[in-house]
């Protein structure tokens, strides 16, 4: 062999051996030709390794429960009725607010208006009584409307038919599901085949006129939604024959009381004697003022037992009088 033969013999096989390299590199930088088998296995997605366990459905609740405590911990008081962070139940019940107080108070003597008498004689002093007792107690000035005839008084608060039953209407209105309406009507009165009447500004005992029906009164309250309404009727309801019944009876509305509300109508008059007696206007009112007065606030009282006590005082202290007070509370509701 020639120098010439082997020298190309060289360069030949230096030339395979560079193009097989150069074929692995680019063989290996190009994608890999799947089959479509493998492209569908490749596709399809990877199911995790299930591994055996022995939780329950109540293990796997308990630990939920626990992280949404840990979670919540930071916000969550610890109030009546509620799961405070420790897990523990806080059983004290739940106290409800209580609610607020309205009261009409009307306070007009018809008959016996002379100035001669003494001032704490007069119903619009014990209506002024009612008030202070009220406003002691915390009771929202704003929520109690007096209705006595003073000089001066704003036009809307003299103790007229109009204004006593629209002011009732108004309070009525006011009053929600857990507040206490009180509508007190002292003064002189009368009463026509047993429908007892206040005698407004302006009435006499000739005319009707300006006259109120009890069931005026105790419509325009039966329609509020108030859950107690107490109307103290300290009228005398003296049976008189100087008016036709039917202008009385033209009067009379029908009374529709929510079984859900506790409505209770209390009568208690006998005001001549009394007076004699220097007990004040009406006795029952000055005994209820001292049950009141002898209150520290207004929370949970059970109204109901005050008017009991009153109303035995008052027979207790009238049993020896010639006229004798019995007052007759009626309830409708609960």
């Amino acid at each position: 062999m020639t120098r010439t033969q082997g020298f190309l013999t060289f360069a030949l096989t230096f030339c395979i051996l560079l193009l097989g390299g150069l074929r692995a590199v680019v063989q290996a930088d190009s994608p890999t030709q799947l089959t479509p088998e493998q492209i569908a296995q490749e596709a399809a997605p990877q199911q995790p390794e299930l591994k055996p366990t022995t939780d329950t459905p109540e293990d796997r609740l308990r630990r939920g429960v626990s992280a949404l405590e840990r979670q919540t911990a930071s916000n969550v008081p610890s109030v009546p009725g509620t799961r405070p962070a420790n897990g523990a139940i806080n059983t004290t019940p739940l106290k409800p607010t209580p609610g607020k107080i309205y009261a009409v108070l009307v306070g007009y003597d018809a008959l016996f208006t002379s100035p001669m008498l003494p001032p704490r004689l007069l119903p619009e002093n014990d209506v002024k009584a009612v008030a202070k007792a009220l406003q002691d107690k915390g009771v929202e000035s704003r929520n109690i409307a007096q209705l006595v005839d003073n000089d001066p008084c704003p036009f809307y608060l003299l103790p007229t038919r109009d204004n006593i039953l629209a002011t009732v209407a108004s309070m009525a209105n006011s009053a929600g599901s857990r507040d206490t309406l009180l509508v007190v009507v002292s003064g002189e009165g009368a009463s026509v085949q047993g429908e007892p009447c206040f005698l407004a500004k302006k009435s006499n005992l000739m005319e009707v006129k300006n006259w109120i029906a009890l069931s005026e009164i105790q419509a325009l309250l039966s329609a509020s939604k108030a859950q107690r309404i107490f109307l103290l009727w300290l009228a005398d309801r003296v049976e008189v024959t100087s008016v036709p019944a039917e202008q009385v009876n033209a009067l009379k509305r029908p009374v529709v009381v929510d079984p859900k509300t506790s409505f209770v109508t209390l009568f208690a008059c006998s005001h001549q004697e009394i007076v004699n007696q220097n007990q004040g206007y009406d006795l029952f009112l000055q005994e209820l003022l001292e049950e009141v007065n002898a209150l520290d606030n207004f929370d949970d009282v059970d109204w109901f037992a005050i008017i009991a006590r009153a109303s035995q005082d008052v027979v207790e202290k009238t049993k020896d009088f010639k006229s004798p007070q019995k007052p007759e509370a009626v309830l409708v509701g609960r």
